[in-house]
């Protein structure tokens, strides 16, 4: 059942998934970032594993253009963030 939530999250807004995914795998460097959680356990679990920085850099940045030229300006801006604070900017 939580495994097809979170499929269904997923499919259903893949762009808001991943700024979910990346904003809780920077939450232990950036505890600021994420004020609740009440998504899928399992990317909870995933997210305290360890996180190489550069590779969140690049999942950011990658997301903050797909969602600009998507017109998702939230998800967007969101992105920026993490993608400036990831690079040490």
């Amino acid at each position: 059942m939580i495994g097809e939530r979170a499929a269904t999250l997923v499919d259903s807004d893949p762009l808001g998934a991943e700024l979910v995914m990346i904003a809780l795998a920077a939450w232990p460097r950036l505890p600021n970032l994420v004020a609740d959680y009440l998504g899928p356990y399992e990317w909870l679990l995933e997210s305290r594993q360890p996180h190489d920085l550069a590779d969140l850099h690049r999942r950011a940045v990658a997301l903050q253009d797909l969602a600009a030229r998507g017109g998702d300006a939230y998800v967007a801006a969101q992105a920026r963030a993490i993608s400036t604070w990831s690079s040490g900017s």
